[in-house]
């Protein structure tokens, strides 16, 4: 009993001596810590414990929360109020942009040569629950800061906005093009050197960051320009008020670019150009930057041509049926062939709007393109007056990463024959990526393209031999080589059994042309109309045309598709080639396959009778006659 007396005199005397004769501010930290080791050493003597079993308890609190410890002697005398901390830049309601927008604080409150004032910066932090942070500690169950605040235990590192400023005037430089366009809040904290913290008033501002550049569109001109002309008016509009340059070369940087539209600054735009001469095409690459600085890093063009005074005013067909197979680093592109009143002289090949090329075909590979990117292509057909096209509907291609083809298919077998039908399988071929079909040709020519492991080929002829192979590709048209080849005999028809039964029946065998052509006249007029036909190609293949001269030569070849039996046609509304007689064959692109020649007379009905028609050079049907034996 005389020692709890004792305890409770002694803890008495300690709590006065603290509150009465000790006039000092202590941080919350240290004075919460000191209370909870002196609380303990007061229990443990009013549980009976001698004072120095209390002391020991308290020592050992102590020991076990070394990171307490400077907090417990940071004790210093009352010299200054509370800092306080205000944003005085930007004002609230502003509305901020760019990468360089300033932001200050006013702060004030106690500070020493050793420990100076310091203000940290704040985006979009809750005021509330902020505040209450600086009252709580935000500590976890250990007292420790809790996960996602500051060394402080105060506000969420991931709100701060620069580092901590400690000299004055306080401010930073933001980058508001990292923070999404729209409504947010500033705040700022401040301590003092006795490691007192405020939070300031927060203030509301707006980001608001143009970051795309003007959207161009209503290029013009558009068509081609009379012959004579020696100038024209280049015009197009913008999304938003702008500054347009325009170079005669594509790719030039918006900075480098050595013309500026005359008429620019808002949303129309037109200039002169000058120095235009007949025959000759024109393309202008147009780039445009906006009031926040947002250049076009890609070409406009406006495309255009100066007739010749020929009097041929009229432009070739539209190109229609443009394809592309992309592979890794080149897009193939294939289209249907145009049509003109005079002729057709070639093609222009337009790549994301800028002309790439020319081609005097109806086909094109546009090479050294980057792996793993999508190109758009366009064609336009131009005749010798320079009259031009409208351009093709627009064509997409994405070149692939893949550089790998998929397994050659083995184990081609055959699984039942007929004497009109035979059936093949063979094993599953493997790819990195992915097998998309297999390609099957009969006697070296493509006749089909499926999806999966196995294939009947019908309407074969009786007693006949043919070579299958089998070929594998994935999705980036990257093709294996072709499986061995297997041989396959066709059985006989019932009748054809029947015949050899009879050694006096004659085996009669049709061996019919490969490929046929074919006119809807021998004899043609001039002015008049003719037909030219194909059949027995390879289905839904592409075909040159070659047509002859007057002079012996051939034309450039017309691409034609065959249909999904083989065969094709092309007609002439007038035909007024010079009197005499001509020849056309056709060539299958895939295979290299040429046809017969097959031959036509032209004369002039105002200075001749009608010839007789030409003998057919074209093969024809023979007949194989044996005896069986």
């Amino acid at each position: 009993m005389h020692y709890r007396f004792r305890a409770i005199r002694y803890s008495i005397s300690l709590f006065a001596f603290i509150f009465l004769f000790l006039p000092i501010s202590i941080h919350w930290e240290a004075f919460r810590f000191f209370l909870q080791a002196t609380r303990q050493w007061c229990l443990s003597v009013l549980s009976g414990n001698s004072l120095a079993d209390a002391s020991r308890e308290s020592a050992r609190f102590l020991a076990n929360n070394p990171t307490r410890i400077p907090a417990f002697i940071s004790v210093h005398r009352v010299t200054a109020a509370s800092p306080t901390c205000t944003i005085s830049a930007p004002t609230g309601g502003a509305t901020v942009s760019g990468a360089s927008t300033s932001v200050t604080a006013n702060a004030t409150g106690a500070t020493s040569a050793g420990t100076p004032r310091s203000v940290q910066f704040y985006l979009d932090v809750d005021p509330v629950a902020a505040y209450a942070d600086i009252i709580n500690g935000a500590t976890d169950t250990q007292g420790f800061p809790a996960p996602g605040f500051d060394e402080n235990g105060l506000l969420p590192t991931a709100h701060r906005l620069g580092t901590l400023d400690t000299t004055s005037p306080y401010g930073i430089t933001w980058d508001t093009l990292a923070t999404a366009n729209g409504s947010h809040t500033l705040s700022c904290v401040t301590k003092n050197r006795y490691g007192q913290m405020t939070l300031g008033s927060p203030v509301s501002i707006t980001v608001s960051n143009d970051i795309v550049p003007p959207v161009r569109s209503n290029g013009s001109p558009s068509t081609n320009l009379p012959a004579g002309t020696t100038q024209a008016t280049l015009s197009l509009i913008t999304n938003e008020n702008a500054t347009c340059k325009y170079a005669t070369s594509a790719g030039t940087a918006y900075a480098s670019m050595p013309s500026t539209f005359t008429t620019t600054g808002g949303t129309s735009h037109n200039t002169v150009v000058t120095g235009l001469s007949n025959g000759n095409s024109y393309t202008y690459s147009i780039r445009c930057q906006d009031a926040s600085s947002n250049p076009n890093t890609d070409d406009y063009s406006i495309t255009f041509s100066i007739l010749n005074p020929s009097g041929d005013g009229t432009p070739p067909s539209v190109p229609q049926n443009v394809s592309a197979a992309p592979v890794i680093s080149s897009v193939a592109l294939t289209w249907s062939a145009s049509t003109d009143n005079v002729a057709v002289v070639g093609y222009k090949i337009f790549r994301d709007n800028i002309q790439v090329a020319t081609s005097a075909t109806t086909n094109y590979t546009d090479s050294n393109l980057n792996p793993g990117t999508t190109y758009s292509y366009k064609i336009a057909a131009y005749d010798a007056a320079a009259n031009t096209s409208t351009f093709s509907t627009p064509i997409n291609a994405l070149t692939t990463t893949d550089t790998t083809p998929p397994s050659v298919p083995q184990s081609v077998t055959v699984a039942a024959t007929s004497n009109t039908t035979t059936s093949l399988s063979w094993s599953a071929s493997t790819d990195n990526i992915g097998v998309v079909g297999y390609k099957i040709f009969r006697d070296g020519t493509q006749i089909a393209t499926i999806a999966g492991t196995s294939f009947s080929d019908a309407n074969l002829a009786a007693v006949t031999t043919y070579a299958y192979q089998v070929s594998a590709y994935d999705a980036a048209n990257l093709e294996s080589a072709h499986s061995a080849s297997v041989a396959v005999t066709t059985t006989a028809t019932p009748a054809q059994v029947t015949a050899t039964k009879k050694e006096t029946k004659k085996i009669t065998v049709v061996i019919k042309p490969n490929r046929v052509l074919k006119n809807s006249a021998s004899v043609i007029a001039r002015g008049g109309s003719l037909i030219q036909y194909g059949r027995r190609f390879s289905k839904n293949a592409w075909v040159r045309l070659y047509f002859q001269r007057a002079n012996g030569n051939y034309y450039p070849p017309k691409l034609i598709k065959t249909n999904s039996k083989g065969n094709f046609s092309i007609s002439y509304d007038r035909v007024n080639k010079p009197v005499g007689t001509y020849l056309w064959y056709a060539v299958e692109v895939k295979t290299g396959t040429k046809s017969h020649k097959k031959d036509y007379i032209v004369y002039d009905p105002k200075k001749e009778k009608k010839p007789t028609a030409p003998k057919s050079k074209s093969s024809s049907s023979t007949t194989k006659t044996t005896k069986s034996s």
